[in-house]
């Protein structure tokens, strides 16, 4: 079955907010550009090939099965596929623990 369409859920926008805030205090807003065209690039690629992630084991931990993850530079992009539709849950740095990240996000909710 194609992938029709990714789609961002609330966590992932707001993850995806603090990764940028984050990118470019840090490094700049030359760096953000160029860590923001490689999770277009990533993202897009989860519409061809919505399979080729790899298991996350984190939340695997929290008995959520199903979620994938793929590699966009030192980025996570953590998502689940769904019948036609591609849910991007998360997206953070590859240095970040991921059960901090989801336990503040529950918070900001």
């Amino acid at each position: 079955m194609p992938i029709r369409s990714v789609k961002l859920t609330g966590t992932a926008q707001i993850s995806l907010r603090l990764l940028r805030e984050n990118i470019k205090a840090r490094f700049g807003e030359p760096v953000w550009g160029q860590t923001n065209q490689r999770l277009r690039r990533t993202i897009d690629t989860l519409r061809q090939h919505p399979f080729s992630g790899t298991a996350v084991q984190e939340v695997e931990q929290l008995g959520s099965l199903g979620y994938r993850q793929a590699t966009s530079g030192m980025n996570r992009v953590i998502y689940k596929v769904d019948g036609e539709t591609v849910y991007v849950a998360y997206i953070i740095d590859c240095r970040q623990d991921l059960q901090k990240l989801v336990d503040t996000l529950v918070l900001m909710t």
